[in-house]
């Protein structure tokens, strides 16, 4: 009996240790697969995340995004936020139209005789006859060629032979006019025409063949006589109250480097240099020495500077409306449309009458309104909690630092309604930046950094002469005769 018992307690014993064993082993599968899935979870969080990156990234265009608009493609033009005037389309009432006239003085005059009538052919011999006109206008391709010749004489009472002298610009045996160089110039650097079109321009029009090196050398020498101008432009901005603000990088010499431009109503600053942020400022020497209002984005290098900062509202519009379509930010609809509401009061105001300013009334119910929106939208995003387990400030949502950020620069966002000087957007800066844009699309790169600073300037000049009104041919040939347009007071 003994030896059954014995038996039958080994069998247990043996059947015990088999069902531990597969305990164990169980629970080990068990902890395997938890913490494959606690890892599972964690990759699909951040695969959802990238996705949803990824999805954002998609969704932004330049309606939405600081994005350019060449980048949209063949999609759906997007929807403006311009709202829809009364005016009718085309011209005003009271618009001064204007039309192709005759000129006083032709250049050429032909006379088609009348030799007899049309009906019974009787010559017109004594017969007295009047003139109808007509004027065709066009264009003749045509070198004018200028040829100096000065004189030379044997003195009589001294036998040296004298000379008078040749002007001043003329100095070589043949060389190249003002004229030329001018138009060579305004092709090159406004119409931005490449070296290699430019020379076939010439040659197609004037049947000369200039060389790419000889363009150059006339960029270099409007360069040149164009250091005085861009002295006196940039002391003049720095003078003026209100100053645009705007930074773009561009390729040369197979490099990344940065346009910077400063400009106001009537002036522009282009400068080309290796750095976007505040050495660069500090070198171009015009916002470390600027007193009056910057209008700009929300660059952090701009707020380095001890002048008083203007946000560009037109790029507040674009991060509202990718909040509002793409994350469902219901608060971004309302300040667009409070923006927008304030924008057309302001307006209207400088329309009616000649306040510099809403009334204090207005002023503080705008600004009421705004806060209300902003604390709105901080109460549907709060802030993400920090985690004991990370260094450093927890991240939060784009939604909720651009709510933290219009909290904290409410003032600049809205200067424009305190002050009827300041624009509502940065839109000068961005249109003069997007001709040296325009200009890398054409070409590609700056070959070098001379180049590249040569173009700044002389683009600079073009610009400042455009914006006030005058011929711009004429106003670079001034260049070369050494009478450039010089700025001599603020705006």
């Amino acid at each position: 009996m003994k030896v059954i018992f014995s038996d039958i307690k080994s069998i247990f014993q043996k059947g015990l240790n088999a069902v531990v064993e597969l305990i164990n082993s169980l629970y080990a599968q068990i902890q395997e697969l938890t913490e494959k899935n606690t890892m599972l979870k964690s990759a699909n969080a951040q695969l959802e995340e990238r996705i949803k990156e990824l999805t954002e990234q998609k969704a932004k265009d330049s309606h939405n995004s600081s994005k350019p608009s060449s980048t949209d493609g063949m999609k759906k033009k997007t929807k403006s936020l311009r709202r829809k005037s009364n005016r009718t389309s085309g011209g005003q009432k009271g618009h001064k139209g204007t039309t192709l006239s005759m000129v006083s003085e032709p250049d050429k005059v032909e006379r088609i005789r009348l030799n007899k009538c049309n009906v019974c052919s009787h010559t017109f011999l004594e017969t007295e006859k009047t003139v109808e006109k007509r004027q065709i206008i066009d264009v003749i391709f045509k070198l004018y060629v200028t040829e100096y010749q000065v004189e030379c004489g044997l003195c009589e009472n001294c036998n040296h032979i004298s000379k008078a002298g040749f002007p001043d610009f003329c100095k070589k045996k043949i060389q190249y006019g003002s004229g030329l160089k001018s138009l060579i110039v305004y092709l090159n650097k406004y119409q931005l025409l490449p070296l290699k079109r430019t020379a076939e321009l010439c040659k197609d029009l004037f049947k000369l063949k200039i060389s790419e090196a000889s363009i150059l050398n006339f960029s270099k020498e409007g360069y040149d006589k164009l250091e005085v101008f861009e002295s006196a432009c940039k002391e003049a901005i720095i003078k003026s109250n209100v100053m645009h603000n705007d930074e773009s990088g561009g390729r040369c010499a197979k490099t990344l480097k940065w346009f910077q431009v400063a400009s106001t109503k009537f002036l522009t600053h282009f400068a080309f240099h290796d750095n976007r942020g505040r050495k660069a400022m500090d070198d171009i020497g015009i916002l470390p020495a600027f007193k009056g209002k910057s209008v700009h984005d929300f660059f952090k290098s701009y707020f380095k500077y001890t002048c008083e900062h203007v946000l560009c509202n037109a790029h507040l519009l674009r991060e509202l409306i990718f909040e509002h379509e793409v994350r469902l930010q219901e608060w971004a609809n309302k300040m667009i449309a409070l923006l927008l509401e304030i924008k057309e009061e302001v307006d209207n105001a400088k329309i009616q009458v000649t306040a510099n300013a809403l009334s204090n009334e207005m002023i503080k119910g705008y600004e009421q309104a705004f806060d209300d929106i902003v604390n709105t939208g901080i109460t549907d995003n709060p802030y993400n909690p920090k985690d004991p387990h990370k260094r450093g400030r927890p991240k939060q949502t784009t939604a909720r630092n651009l709510l933290d950020r219009l909290k904290t620069h409410r003032e600049k966002y809205l200067a424009f309604m305190y002050d009827f000087n300041v624009p509502f957007d940065n839109n000068l800066a961005e249109r003069d930046i997007r001709m040296l844009k325009l200009y890398m699309k054409i070409s590609g790169c700056f070959r070098t950094f001379t180049g590249a600073s040569h173009f700044c300037r002389i683009r600079s000049y073009l610009s400042t002469i455009r914006k006030n009104d005058l011929n711009v041919l004429e106003s670079i040939q001034n260049v070369f005769t050494g009478k450039p347009f010089i700025p001599n007071c603020a705006e």
